[in-house]
């Protein structure tokens, strides 16, 4: 082997999966995360943040641009407890919207609605993974749909969150 391609093999290897193009790995991406990851855990895995922020009394956020296309958008916002600097939840942005029917097994969730007056229902398809993560799509109801936004979120942590979402769960 030559020394330019042992060195593109090397640099292949040595970056980060964000580089190498959107595949169908990371919309399974998610799944790798316990919600136990502190942010040293993070941060090696997904780089530094592009910026913080507080995010009430008990939280603060990461944000990251690891695909954009806009320095304005964000692939990934973190939050992080405060108190123990660990994972709360993770949403991730797609440029173009994602098929997530392989995450969304049919047995394994279901779909809710947020209801506000005068404005239609708005879906979102929920997978408990464990006992206290959820897996969400935004803006799905049924297989096949694409999305743009998934979030996997402590599920003891929703009624801060999506309360509308907690209450509904609760009903079930």
């Amino acid at each position: 082997m030559s020394t330019s391609h042992l060195l593109c093999a090397v640099w292949l290897l040595a970056t980060p999966p964000f580089f190498h193009g959107a595949t169908a790995d990371t919309r399974h991406e998610l799944l790798r995360f316990t919600l136990d990851e502190t942010t040293t855990e993070v941060a090696t895995r997904l780089g530094p943040p592009s910026h913080s922020a507080d995010a009430g009394p008990a939280n603060f956020s990461w944000f990251l641009q690891l695909d954009v296309a806009d320095h304005h958008d964000q692939s990934h916002v973190l939050l992080f407890r405060k108190s123990d600097r660990k994972l709360v939840s993770i949403t991730r942005n797609y440029r173009e919207p994602v098929q997530v029917d392989s995450l969304f097994p049919l047995a394994a969730s279901h779909t809710y609605y947020f209801r506000a007056d005068n404005q239609p229902p708005w879906p979102v398809r929920v997978r408990l993974i464990g006992k206290d993560r959820l897996l969400i799509a935004m803006g799905v109801a049924t297989a096949g749909q694409r999305t743009d936004q998934l979030l996997l979120i402590r599920r003891s942590a929703l009624p801060g969150y999506l309360p509308w979402l907690a209450d509904q769960m609760a009903k079930k």
